[in-house]
């Protein structure tokens, strides 16, 4: 074999050489591209179920938004309700501490207290049930106008201690408790239904 002949059998071997890397190579692609378009199909099913849950979730947030503001609308207007039985309640009361009745209702209400606490030393009241008092405290009891005390009395046993405080707001929250809840049933029918 001469030169030429080598030459070209070395030529021969390495466009052999060359088919069979060229072949690999393509090969090693078409693995790689289908690895890959395996690999986006996955990561695009999961951002489209990344996509779904995140619209679940901000559905699911509006509606809970919309339950919210009916809920804070709905209790606003029971608290409105609320208020308005309470102060309706308390217009009666001030009706009802214009009347003769009123002194003898304080003077009971003294007597429970003076009762409760077996020593009263002073007496702290509205102006109004100041006066109604005065003649049924026992002698050396003070009677004092205090401007913090509103539609009623609040009665100071020995070293100040309060026994009791009667007024309008103490006997509201008393009757509320007991009636309230049932009460407070027509307020949310009423402000739910405009009725």
């Amino acid at each position: 074999m001469g030169i030429e002949g080598l030459v070209s059998a070395l030529r021969d071997e390495a466009a052999r050489e060359e088919t069979a890397l060229l072949a690999a190579a393509d090969s090693r692609v078409t693995e790689i591209r289908a690895e890959a378009d395996a690999r986006f199909a996955a990561l695009n099913d999961e951002a489209g179920r990344i996509e779904a849950k995140c619209r679940a979730l901000e559905e699911a947030l509006r509606k809970s938004a919309k339950k919210n503001a009916a809920r804070k609308r709905l209790a606003a207007a029971e608290q409105a309700y609320a208020h308005a039985v309470r102060e309706e309640c308390r217009a009666l009361f001030r009706n009802f501490m214009k009347t003769p009745a009123y002194a003898g209702f304080v003077t009971e209400q003294y007597k429970a207290a003076a009762g409760e606490l077996e020593t009263v030393e002073r007496v702290a009241a509205d102006a109004h049930t100041a006066a109604a008092l005065k003649n049924a405290v026992d002698n050396g009891v003070v009677v004092e106008t205090a401007p913090d005390i509103v539609d009623g009395f609040a009665a100071y046993g020995p070293r100040g201690r309060i026994a009791i405080w009667s007024t309008f707001d103490t006997r509201f929250e008393k009757a509320w408790r007991r009636g309230g809840p049932a009460y407070a049933l027509v307020i949310a029918e009423v402000a739910q239904h405009g009725i």
